[in-house]
C-alpha cells in the first residue's frame, strides 16, 4: 500500500522521531521516547495520562518498579516518566530496563511496538503561517503512537485525537496515544480555530495512512460514505457497512444499516464496490442491480477494495478501513462469498 497525499500536507522522513524535541530509542523488548521538557499527552479511548518527559513502551512485569528504575537511570523524577503497554510478549523486568535503557536505536522501537504486525511508521509536515509543524507516528500491535512538535494544550490534543480515532476506529479496539513536544515556536493554539482544524486534519491524515501502510500485503477493505446531513450519521453508516458480511450483494451490505434505522429518510444515490480489478454497481437511485457474479468475484479479489455508499441529504462523509485478512478472519472464510 502506498500513502495517500492530501493538499497542504507532505510526507517527510523520520516517522515517529520526525517531530522536533523528540528522541526515540529501543532495546530488544521495550522502547523509549524522551523530550527535553514535559510532553502534553492524551489517549483514545480515554485514560489518565500526566505530562511526562519520557515514555517507556513495552510489556512490563511490574510497571511501578520499571518506572522507578528507568526514571533513576535517566536522572528524572518518577512522575516525569510514563509507562504504557503497546506490545505483547514476555514481560520485561526492571533489571532489563536498567541494563539497556538508552541505546538510541529507532528501528528497535518500531520492532517493539509492532510485534507481529508490520513495522510501519510515517510522518507529515504542514504549515502554520511561517512555521512548519510535523506529526509522526507508528503502527503498533495494540494501537498507534503519534508525536507532534506543534504547541497545543492537552485538551485540544484530546479533541483532535478523539475526532480522528472515532471516525477510524468505531469499536474503540485500538489505543491511540498522542504526545506533543510543543517545540515549534509558533503562537500557541488555544482554541478551535483555523490552525487547530489544520492540525486535526493532520492527525486524521496520518492515522489514515498508517492504517493503509499497516495493511501491507494483506490488502485493505475501505468503507466510504458520502452525502449525509450529519457527521455522526456518516460514521454510523460506515460502521454498519464494515460490520456487514463482505459480499457483492447490495441487500446484504445494507441490511444491518437498515435494521438499525440508519437509512430512514435517506435516498440511496449509489452503492458500489471498486478495486484495481474493476467496479460493480450494487444499487442506483434506490434500485438494486442484477449482478454478474463472475465479474463481481473478480472485483472482490482485488487487493484494495472500496465499498462506496452515497446518499442524498447533505455534504458530510466518513471513511473507515480494515485489513482484508482481518475481515476474512472475522467471517471465518478465506474468500468473499457471492450470495
Amino acid at each position: 500500500m502506498k500513502p495517500v497525499a492530501f493538499s497542504g500536507f507532505s510526507f517527510v522522513d523520520g516517522g515517529i522521531s520526525a517531530a522536533k524535541g523528540i528522541k526515540v530509542s529501543g532495546a530488544d523488548r521495550f522502547g523509549l521516547i524522551l523530550s527535553d521538557r514535559p510532553l502534553a499527552a492524551v489517549c483514545y479511548p480515554h485514560r489518565e495520562l500526566f505530562a511526562p518527559q519520557a515514555l517507556l513502551a513495552g510489556n512490563f512485569s511490574d510497571e511501578k518498579k520499571v518506572a522507578a528504575s528507568a526514571a533513576k537511570t535517566l536522572s528524572l523524577p518518577e512522575d516525569a516518566l510514563q509507562v504504557v503497554s503497546l506490545s505483547f510478549g514476555d514481560p520485561v523486568t526492571e533489571k532489563e530496563v536498567e541494563e539497556s535503557l538508552w541505546k538510541e536505536r529507532t528501528g528497535k522501537f518500531l520492532k517493539v511496538v509492532s510485534g507481529d504486525t508490520p513495522a510501519v511508521e510515517a510522518a507529515v509536515e504542514f504549515r502554520f503561517g511561517d512555521h512548519k509543524c510535523r506529526i509522526g507516528g507508528c503502527y503498533g500491535e495494540k494501537g498507534f503512537l503519534l508525536t507532534t512538535d506543534a504547541e497545543i494544550p492537552a485538551f485540544l490534543l484530546q479533541i483532535a485525537l478523539d475526532e480522528a480515532a472515532r471516525r477510524l476506529f468505531p469499536k474503540g479496539e485500538k489505543e491511540n496515544l498522542l504526545l506533543s513536544s510543543g517545540k515549534v515556536e509558533h503562537s500557541p493554539i488555544v482554541k478551535q480555530d483555523e490552525r487547530f482544524f489544520a492540525f486535526a486534519n493532520g492527525v486524521y491524515i496520518l492515522l489514515f495512512n498508517l492504517i493503509r501502510l499497516g495493511a501491507g500485503e494483506d490488502g485493505l477493505v475501505e468503507y466510504i460514505v458520502t452525502g449525509t446531513e450529519r457527521k455522526e450519521q456518516a460514521i454510523a453508516l460506515c460502521g454498519a457497512l464494515m460490520r456487514a458480511p463482505f459480499a457483492a450483494n447490495g441487500t446484504t451490505l445494507l441490511e444491518i444499516a437498515a435494521g438499525q434505522g440508519l437509512l430512514n429518510g435517506e435516498k440511496i444515490v449509489s452503492l458500489q464496490i471498486c478495486s484495481e480489478n474493476g467496479k460493480i454497481r450494487l444499487a442506483e437511485n434506490g434500485i438494486f442491480e442484477t449482478l454478474d457474479k463472475v465479474r463481481a468475484q473478480k472485483v472482490l479479489e482485488g487487493k484494495e477494495c472500496k465499498v462506496l455508499l452515497t446518499v442524498k441529504s447533505g455534504h458530510e462523509n466518513a471513511w473507515m478501513a480494515v485489513s482484508r485478512k482481518k475481515k476474512m478472519e472475522e467471517q471465518n472464510e478465506t474468500s468473499a462469498e457471492i450470495k
